[in-house]
């Protein structure tokens, strides 16, 4: 049977060499006890003496514009690989705290 972190080499700046030191033994009965918040409540906040503080930067984008400005330049901008590999990790690690 394989490893779930055998798709991870040891060149990846994701990989865990300290996974099996880190994830020992959780219990998924544990994980959800260890946090007690109170649900979310909406409440209205009246915005009376707050002083306005107007903008005074110049209203244009930050960072270059990514590849030819196609909607799939900005996709790949904000969804990197990087970002892509930790979902399927953390996935990963969840189904393995949760078997």
């Amino acid at each position: 049977m394989a490893n779930a972190n055998d798709e991870y080499n040891s060149d990846d700046p994701l990989s865990d060499s300290e996974d099996s030191t880190d994830n020992t033994d959780i219990d998924s009965s544990d994980a959800e006890d260890d946090f007690d918040f109170d649900p979310a409540v909406w409440s209205n906040v009246s915005a009376a003496g707050m002083r306005d503080i107007p903008f005074t930067g110049d209203n244009k984008l930050l960072i270059p514009v990514p590849g030819n400005n196609e909607p799939i330049d900005w996709f790949n901008f904000f969804i990197d690989l990087v970002f892509l590999k930790n979902i399927c990790r953390f996935t990963n690690k969840y189904l393995q705290i949760h078997q």
